[in-house]
Formats: C-alpha cells, structure tokens, sequence
C-alpha cells in the first residue's frame, strides 16, 4: 500500500536520540513490511517549541519520507499562534499534495488537530483514497475549557464540524484509549462499525546498553536512591502538585520523585517543591538515552492524570522498563493497571492517599519485583511496537480496500 500520514507535533529523528512516539515508531515498522509510507508533518516540534529546519525539508527515515512543511510555531500550548500554527499547517498541506505526483491508497490522519481532519477528508475524497481517522485527544472538546469555554462553542464552531464530519466519514476510526475511540464515534455520530477499533500507543523496549550514563550522575541520584519517575508535559493534564505533596509526606529520606519533561507549570511546580529539598528533582526535556537510564534505575512509574481520557505514552512506556505504575483512579489505564497486576491506584486529588500507596511500595521490595515481571509481561501481550504495528496495517488494508 501507498500509505500517506498526516500528524504534527511528535518528535522528528534527527539526531537518533529522540523520544519516538506513536507514529515515529509505527511508520518505520509499516515500511519495513514493504508498504510506501509518506509522513506529513511540520517541521515545528511541540515538545521543544523549536523548527528542526528553516524551510521545507524532506528526511529519509527507516524506509519512511518525511514531508515537513514549515511554519510559524508558537511558543505555549495554550496560545492562539497554536491555532495559526495548525491552520496554517493545513493550507500549507493541501497545497504541497497537490503536486505530489504519486496518490496514496489510504491516509492515516491523526486527530490533533481538525484543521488537518478537514484536509484529509479533501484529499481521499479527491485521490479516491481510503481513510483512517486516529483520535490521540479529544480536540475540539479538549479546547472547550477553562476561560474559554463560555464561548468556546462559538469560537470552535468550524473545528466540531471538521471534526464531526471527518470521524463521522472515515472509513475507518481508530482511537488510542477507549475513551478516545467513543469520543470520535459520538461526535461524528457514527454507527457502530465492526473494523473501528481501540490501538495503543507503542513502545520498543530497549536492548541491554542502551543506555548511555550521565543523567543520574547529574542530578545527583545513585544506587542509595529509591526513584519514583515521571516523564512527559508538565501541563494541567497531570496532578503534580498532588505528587509533589504526596512525597513530601513521606519519611524515607531516600526517595526522589524525578520529573523529566517540561512545560507551562514547571515553574509553579519548581517553587511548590522548593520546601521538599532534594527529595523533588526535575531534569527538563530529556532525550531517549536519558529516558532509558532514568527507567530502568526507576522503582516505580507515576501517571498521576487529572482527568479520565486516556493514558498517553507512560503506560507502554513505563511497563516496557518493568516498573509497577502508580495512577489517579478512574483513568483510562487505572483498570487495565489493576487487571494485570502491575500496579496500582489512588484516589485522584488526594495527596495523602498518592503517599500511602507509595509507602507500601517503597518499603516491599518483593511487590515491586513480583509487578514488574508482571508490568514486563502485560507489556509484550498489548503494547509491543510489532503487535500495534501489525493492528494498523489491518485496519489501513481495510480502509483501502473500501
């Protein structure tokens, strides 16, 4: 198949030490299956805020072209230059495949953002193509909150119908979470279909040495140390300042809870943690190596969600390095957690209830052993790159074959 991804906003492989995500890990494996794989993407990437280039690019990678289109970035999340950004993303899009001269046989869409949802539908339409729509987050609802929502209905209204037409449309829809696959379906109010179907978000679990040394060292944490870790955006989507409460309850010297990633809060959080001493450690972005050699000294895994939508990367990610994962109730994965054995949760926006579950852990070393065998098993039964690779080819040969 001649496939064509539309996503932006995941890291690009540029330097061969980036933190791969949902479509830098899947679309490589797709090529290596003998499929044409085109990804259109920009060359703005959200988690560093920065452009990899200063113009158009096109990258060669594992079997995959890389299309980046550039554009103008924006510097929060939360900003209307994001929304310029994407819009502009889009138009910039559908000029550049119209003069692609090679037409795809499906495109696989990511959702974020509907600017894109809008394009795609375009394009299959025109290039006869099947359409497989991947909801990853809730937009435009995700947008539809805080100081905004008010009028956020008015203001939104061409991202629900976008939105509302491209899940409703799609040949296919898939979506990262249940929660995210029922969202898509009930705002395009679609009929049950048989081939719609639930793909988690993957992760290759790294060989011994993969891992090059220097990020402990740094921040001061060794052997003696029991890690509680974090990784990803420090954002409203995460209840840190519960986390950081919740360690600061307890006694054991010994414990750091190390936050890797950055984000709008991290100044808040950093100050908040100031009375905890070295007990709170954050390292800022971090690159893949540094991911390794941080989770596997790690203890346990910490996703403390605010809200029920869905788990992300850390799920896959953390059971990939066999640690337990410590999740707020009511969560996407908190289920799936308890199910498997391979960790536990706490009543959401309790800091008192985080720090009893962490004490039981911390001080029952034969749990932790026990539910990481546990964590390293439920990892190769649902998250390995070669099963999620293999669940997408699936449903793509089904979209194109529609």
């Amino acid at each position: 198949m001649r496939i064509w991804a539309i996503e932006i906003g995941e890291p690009l492989p540029i330097t061969g030490t980036e933190r791969l995500l949902r479509y830098g890990l899947v679309l490589p494996e797709l090529a290596s299956m003998g499929h044409d794989v085109v990804w259109w993407t920009s060359t703005f990437v959200h988690a560093t805020s920065s452009h990899i280039s200063d113009r158009d690019c096109t990258l060669d990678f594992a079997g995959v072209q890389i299309r980046a289109l550039h554009g103008p970035g924006y510097p929060r999340s939360t900003s209307w230059r994001r929304l310029y950004h994407h819009a502009h993303f889009a138009h910039r899009l559908r000029e550049a495949a119209a003069g692609s001269r090679l037409r795809p046989d499906v495109i696989l869409c990511s959702n974020p953002t509907p600017d894109n949802l809008r394009v795609a539908l375009e394009m299959a339409a025109k290039y006869e193509s099947g359409l497989v729509v991947d909801v990853r987050d809730n937009w435009p609802g995700d947008l539809n909150r805080g100081v905004l929502r008010p009028v956020g209905r008015v203001v939104l209204a061409p991202y629900y119908r976008w939105a509302r037409r491209a899940f409703g449309m799609a040949d296919v829809l898939i979506g990262s979470s249940q929660s995210q696959l029922r969202y898509g379906a009930t705002l395009g109010r679609r009929k049950n279909q048989p081939w719609d179907v639930t793909i988690p978000h993957p992760y290759r679990r790294p060989g011994e040495g993969g891992a090059v040394p220097g990020l402990l060292r740094r921040i001061g944490v060794d052997g003696s140390h029991q890690i509680v870790a974090f990784v990803g955006t420090l954002s409203r989507n995460f209840e840190l300042d519960v986390a950081i409460d919740a360690v600061g309850y307890l006694k054991n010297k010994d414990t750091r809870l190390v936050i890797a990633g950055d984000g709008p809060l991290r100044t808040d959080l950093e100050r908040r943690a100031t009375i905890h001493g070295s007990k709170i450690i954050f390292t800022g972005w971090i690159d893949s190596p540094a991911l390794v050699e941080l989770l596997t000294a790690a203890s346990i895994g910490l996703a403390p969600y605010r809200r029920i939508d869905g788990f992300g990367n850390k799920l896959s990610e953390y059971l990939a390095h066999g640690l337990p994962v410590i999740t707020s109730a009511g969560v996407g994965g908190s289920e799936f957690i308890e199910r498997n054995a391979c960790g536990a949760n706490y009543s959401r926006g309790d800091a008192r209830s985080l720090a009893d579950v962490l004490r039981i852990y911390l001080s029952d070393a034969a749990l932790i052993a026990k539910q990481s065998k546990a964590a390293v098993a439920a990892h190769a039964r649902n998250f390995s790159l070669e099963s999620v690779a293999s669940q997408f080819e699936r449903v793509l040969q089904v979209a194109a074959n529609r």
